[in-house]
């Protein structure tokens, strides 16, 4: 379990690392998670939540839509009594425990989701259908519910992509950004390629010095910084 802390004492832990990176976020005795991963995962899931003492969380925020990120979705509602954010043009998708679609973003990964496709493999993605409780659009502030941060529509994944800003020190950005490949922040896999790197510009207008992607490690403000200024002339031409 690695922790970061801001300014402000909010304390937040990457509590799983395997197929989706998890965090759960603490501040004055609430406690809110983002993401869930794979269903093969509830069982540590469950472990990690309980050693730091959570009986109840406040929300859990779905980043996407995408199987991965939402198997657990249903569960944690109901062990945790979690009320769950998520875009409101994912809401349905939520409901039918249905996936956003998955697009590639490079050529490789373009004739992958071709070929997974044409193999109605997607089928096998599907989860356990829940409720959304609250519906975010451009933004959201999560002051009522006690934690000084909010959420923020960062679409190019998919449509409805969000991430969690925390006093615009750090960011939870899903797969907005990816933290796999050395010093790469471009997910293989996205709807909109061009609309994740004008993404990019935007999370890095928050200020925030750290965006924690759901896979791989960290990036830091200068390696988005750099990412996008390598990309932003040549977004238009990323295949969607």
């Amino acid at each position: 379990m690695i922790t970061w802390t801001t300014k402000n004492g909010v304390e937040i832990s990457r509590i799983l690392s395997r197929r989706c990176n998890c965090y759960v976020v603490r501040h004055r005795g609430r406690f809110l998670l983002v993401d869930t991963s794979r269903r093969m995962e509830r069982e540590n899931l469950t472990q990690a939540l309980d050693s730091l003492g959570i009986t109840r969380l406040s929300l859990l925020v779905l980043t996407h839509c995408h199987f991965d990120h939402t198997e657990n979705a249903a569960f944690v509602r109901q062990r945790f009594k979690a009320s769950i954010a998520v875009h409101t043009s994912e809401a349905p998708l939520l409901e039918a425990g249905e996936n956003a679609a998955i697009c590639g973003t490079v050529w490789p990964t373009r004739l992958l989701i071709r070929a997974v496709t044409a193999r109605h493999i997607h089928r096998f993605f599907r989860y356990r259908q829940t409720g959304a409780d609250i519906r975010v659009q451009g933004r959201f502030d999560l002051g009522a519910l006690g934690f000084p941060g909010y959420l923020l529509h960062t679409p190019g994944h998919t449509g409805g992509s969000v991430s969690l800003i925390v006093d615009n020190e750090i960011a939870m950005v899903g797969d907005a950004m990816f933290g796999v490949f050395k010093n790469g922040v471009l997910t293989p896999f996205g709807a909109d390629a061009g609309q994740m790197v004008r993404t990019w510009k935007t999370l890095l207008d928050t200020d925030c010095r750290l965006f924690l992607p759901a896979h791989g490690k960290a990036r830091t403000r200068d390696m988005v910084e750099q990412a996008w200024r390598r990309r932003q002339d040549a977004s238009p031409l990323i295949g969607h």
